[in-house]
């Protein structure tokens, strides 16, 4: 597996999980659809290049959930969505957490970082 590879798994399943529960609640396609870009770029970045090479999966399970929760509360609160904020954004953050625990244990081994 190589970086671009990693990054394209994790913008797909970030990118399913913000246009389901996002787009139930009322967003566009458009804005479920940044949302979900700007978060699994960020997430790839720092989660996966800095955090998991140096500190191991679990920690960088917990930042990128903890990341994955900040970013959708704070675009759902800056979409007016302030009612049904925090339940999404931490369903985005389990389903964040879930799927890293997955993801990470394979890259790890993939990209030799252990």
């Amino acid at each position: 597996m190589n970086h671009e590879s990693a990054f394209f798994s994790k913008l797909i399943y970030i990118e399913c999980v913000e246009l389901v529960l996002l787009m139930s609640t009322g967003a566009t396609f458009a804005q479920a659809f940044s949302v979900g870009m700007v978060t699994a770029a960020v997430i790839y970045v720092l989660g996966d290049l800095l955090i998991l090479p140096s500190t191991g999966n679990l920690l960088s399970i917990i930042i990128d959930g903890a990341l994955a929760f900040l970013m959708n509360l704070s675009a759902c609160l800056y979409t007016d969505m302030d009612g049904v904020a925090i339940p999404i954004a931490l369903a985005v953050a389990a389903a964040v957490m879930l799927f890293e625990s997955i993801s990470h244990r394979y890259m790890l081994k993939q990209l030799k970082w252990s």
